[in-house]
């Protein structure tokens, strides 16, 4: 919210408080951790901050590890291009 509302000084503050917890510990308790992961890498990208490349390879390899864990196909292509925030950090990924 703080982003999108053009606060990036706050952004920045909630965006460090997330990535001070180890990034295991951080994904076990987040419901939606691409999404999570997805905000992170834009606040750090407005930042220029180099962590942003790192953040955006973690979280594609969390969703991939992700996907890989649904057996039907039809799922996991679900997961992977109907979630908003896996498809936009792999568009993302793809283009880096």
């Amino acid at each position: 919210v703080a982003l999108l509302q053009g606060d990036r000084v706050n952004a920045r503050r909630f965006v460090e408080e997330i990535l001070a917890a180890p990034i295991d510990a951080a994904t076990n308790m987040l419901f939606e951790p691409g999404f999570i992961f997805l905000i992170c890498y834009q606040v750090l990208i407005t930042h220029q901050d180099p962590r942003a490349a790192k953040i955006l390879q973690t979280a594609c390899d969390l969703v991939q590890t992700q996907a890989a864990t649904i057996q039907d196909q039809t799922l996991r292509q679900s997961f992977l291009q109907r979630m908003t925030a896996n498809r936009a950090l792999m568009a993302l990924a793809q283009r880096s």
